[in-house]
């Protein structure tokens, strides 16, 4: 969720809080993802991305 989330902040324009989010939360998730962590650091603008790549994933979150 972590992932989807910084690329929809970026895709939609908010990439100064889309970076901000990334460096918030980041240490949660280095020990089992360090390679796609720095992999998305890269993405920079909504030019860095494919357009819609990440919408063919389905999320399902189950809140009680």
């Amino acid at each position: 969720m972590f992932f989807f989330l910084v690329l929809i902040l970026c895709d939609c324009g908010w990439c100064f809080s889309a970076r901000n989010f990334f460096n918030t939360f980041r240490e949660d998730h280095e020990m089992m993802h360090l390679r796609d962590l720095q992999k998305l650091e890269g993405v920079l603008s909504p030019n860095h991305l494919e357009v819609g790549c990440y919408l063919n994933f389905v999320f399902v979150l189950l809140v009680s």
